[in-house]
Formats: structure tokens, sequence, C-alpha cells
């Protein structure tokens, strides 16, 4: 968790001045170099694991890229608080779509995040010129 944070903080000053689209290229260099050095330890990979790894990295771009436009479009406590729905959301999509059941304790943790998400809600602070 600290480590997100401290992610989103930082890349929230970044994309002040640096497009997403830029930021996205470094970090996958960056990957892409840390990725080669454990390479020789993978051995042979057929076509088809390139393929899907291919697809897996194409994914991760376009959701890199989406995930720095929004941190510069809404900022990073929204973004954090936007996160934080991801795991309700995909047990109620569970249950809805695949028939999953749903135990109390799952629906406990979906009104504690629910909870916790309005209490998190703070209000836009006030400009400097309206309190004068």
């Amino acid at each position: 968790v600290g480590t997100s944070s401290l992610y989103r903080t930082r890349m929230d000053l970044v994309t002040r001045e640096v497009k997403p689209i830029t930021i996205s290229a470094y970090i996958f260099m960056i990957n892409a170099v840390v990725g080669l050095c454990f390479f020789p330890w993978v051995g042979k990979v057929d076509s088809y694991t390139w393929q899907l790894a291919a697809w897996i990295g194409f994914a991760g771009a376009i959701a890199n890229v989406a995930f720095i436009s929004a941190l510069k479009l809404i900022g990073s406590t929204r973004i954090s608080i936007l996160t934080v729905l991801q795991r309700p959301l995909v047990i109620v999509l569970a249950a809805l779509l695949l028939k999953e059941p749903l135990c109390y304790v799952q629906i406990a943790g979906i009104v504690m995040v629910l909870t916790g998400v309005q209490l998190a809600k703070v209000p836009p602070k006030k400009k400097v010129d309206e309190l004068v």
C-alpha cells in the first residue's frame, strides 16, 4: 500500500510536466531491461508463449497509459478511491454474471469498503482568493 501510494502521488506531480504516453514508455523500457536480466534463466520459449506475452504486454501498456492519463485528469486522491472500488465491483460482477455465491464476509467487506469511500470523500479545497 505504501509503495502504491508513493507511486500515485509522485506520478501526480510528474504528469503535470510530462505526457502520460512518455511516462509509460519509460516505465516499459525500464521493465524490459529488468526482464532481460532474467531472460537467460527462462529457457526455450515457444511461439505461442511469445504471442501471448506480446498481447499481455500490449494490454498492460494500454492500461498503464489509461491509468496515468486518469491520474493526470482527476488526481491521485480520486484515483486511489477508485482503485479501492475494484475488488467489490469484481465480487458483485462475479456473483451476477458467473453465479458465484456471495458469503456474509464478502458482503461485510463490500459494505466496509463503500463506507470507507464515503468517509474518504474530501471536499475540494477553497482557493486562497475565495477565503479573503
